[in-house]
């Protein structure tokens, strides 16, 4: 597992501690998580949507 530094300022760390407490998990894993819910691996809304709305084997 990679290691990643950050910087946070003192009133931030205190809500990053705060919130992971409340979440009863790590800071680590608490920060993972957030970025983890803001990361997308799927395909866009818009590009989703455009699924059949084209013929890809024209009939002949």
């Amino acid at each position: 597992m990679a290691q990643i530094t950050i910087y946070l300022d003192d009133e931030l760390i205190q809500q990053v501690k705060q919130s992971a407490a409340e979440a009863k998990v790590s800071q680590s894993q608490w920060i993972a998580d957030l970025i983890r819910q803001h990361c997308h691996t799927d395909w866009p809304l818009a590009v989703r949507e455009l699924a059949g709305s084209w013929n890809v084997f024209p009939e002949q």
